[in-house]
């Protein structure tokens, strides 16, 4: 892998991102709304605004992973790509690498519209500095999403891959607190949350802000790295058993 083609790949990458309008609707105009109407819908406090706010930015940042990373990924393994891979100079990691990276940067630029529209919107923070490291930590803590989403893309194929992706991104963001949070929700549902990646996700980034309402950093870091390491290892088998699969 030479980075002159890992950053002709990623480039490629993002500008398809940016050119999808149906990705960009999902990661950057329903978080951006679903901020705005849960906001002022459930009664625009600061506590709710300062919850929301990070809720909607990392509900696009899973959105950028599973919404559209995953199901293009399935469209893309059921045309062939991979087997094209092996006929072309650009090698696999290349390929892989370069989805990764620009997945991280469009999650970047849905964090940034976000939290900007949200403070444009009058959220207000007592120490910035806290807001620039949640942010930091929805930008690096998407990894486990990212990974699901190439599981998702290696056990999916175009027509599926789609539907399951956005099944499990709304399931996720639902249950994870990102739609409603946490503490108002039913007690069996907050037992279920706790098992999430999506939950613990949330719950790191508004630590920053003494905004989570209950657990620890520590508990929250643990369960993303097991999710992570898990769903990285199942990902990997899984192309190496389509690649065995297509010869």
């Amino acid at each position: 892998m030479t980075l002159l083609a890992l950053r002709a790949q990623s480039k490629l990458e993002l500008l398809r991102f940016l050119r999808n309008g149906r990705a960009l609707f999902f990661t950057l105009l329903v978080p951006i709304g679903y901020y705005l109407i849960f906001s002022y819908g459930f009664g625009n406090t600061h506590d709710l605004q300062l919850h929301f706010g990070i809720a909607m930015a990392g509900f696009g940042t899973i959105g950028v992973s599973l919404g559209t990373l995953g199901s293009r990924l399935a469209q893309e393994r059921q045309l062939g790509w991979l087997r094209l891979l092996q006929t072309t100079p650009l090698s696999p990691l290349t390929y892989f690498a370069a989805k990764v990276i620009a997945t991280f940067s469009m999650a970047g630029m849905t964090i940034i519209c976000v939290l900007t529209v949200a403070l444009l919107e009058g959220l207000r923070v007592d120490n910035y500095w806290a807001l620039v490291t949640s942010a930091l930590i929805l930008w690096g803590g998407s990894l486990p999403f990212i990974a699901l989403a190439f599981v998702i893309g290696s056990w999916t194929d175009a027509e599926t891959g789609y539907v399951v992706s956005i099944g499990v991104y709304l399931v996720l963001g639902y249950l994870g607190g990102l739609l409603q949070p946490l503490q108002l929700m039913p007690g069996v549902l907050q037992d279920v949350a706790r098992f999430l990646p999506s939950a613990h996700y949330l719950l790191l980034a508004l630590r920053p802000l003494q905004a989570a309402p209950s657990g620890s950093a520590l508990e929250d870091v643990l369960i993303l790295l097991v999710y992570t390491v898990l769903f990285t290892a199942l990902a990997i088998w899984s192309y190496r058993r389509a690649g065995t699969a297509d010869r």
